[in-house]
């Protein structure tokens, strides 16, 4: 659904168009404290969202290089995991349901200037740019439209004859990878989810 998040897709505008000078990378943050689910550890519920943003943005997952997760009681709360680098954009992500701070932010790193949603409800993109001590602002606002309604229209109307909708199955299939692969990193292999 994050694809479908018009700060998300305005990050990506921004990226692409080069006013951010190169990217080198973008970094999430979706913390929360605990989680109703049952079934599955908050690595499968929180991380698949900070990588298809990094799709979105970046145009691929980086291939993931180090993670690092908390464990309590046998289950995955929390995981730090840095993807690509080495010259190539990076993407860092925090992942946790072991903070009383509900946040969801995404930040891109562009060698001229940072843009930065600062919310999942925001409706503006900051940008800030400069070498001095005190960075020039910008806020770019866009239109707040729920991004489950615009996945939902655009999968409707794919069904009807339109356009496919941004993600398919394959790309499902690279993010489930993608986790397991960080999970190997973090130390999971043995930890059930």
């Amino acid at each position: 659904v994050w694809r479908y998040h018009r700060g998300v897709e305005l990050l990506g505008e921004l990226a692409r168009s080069g006013e951010l000078g190169t990217v080198n990378g973008v970094r999430t943050t979706r913390t929360n404290w605990t989680s109703p689910r049952a079934d599955v550890d908050s690595i499968w519920t929180l991380v698949p969202h900070d990588l298809t943003i990094g799709i979105e943005v970046l145009g691929e997952i980086p291939p993931p290089k180090a993670a690092l997760a908390e464990v309590i009681d046998g289950r995955a709360v929390s995981l730090w995991a840095h993807l690509g680098g080495g010259g190539e954009p990076w993407l860092v992500v925090e992942a946790s349901t072991r903070s009383a701070e509900r946040r969801r932010e995404v930040r891109v790193h562009g060698s001229l200037a940072t843009a930065t949603l600062i919310d999942d409800g925001s409706n503006t993109v900051v940008i800030a740019a400069g070498s001095e001590l005190e960075p020039r602002l910008r806020s770019i606002s866009f239109d707040p439209d729920p991004p489950l309604r615009r996945e939902l229209a655009a999968w409707l109307e794919f069904i009807a004859g339109g356009d496919p909708p941004k993600s398919d199955g394959a790309e499902g299939l690279e993010v489930v990878r993608r986790i397991a692969e960080l999970r190997t990193l973090a130390g999971l292999d043995s930890i059930s989810s």
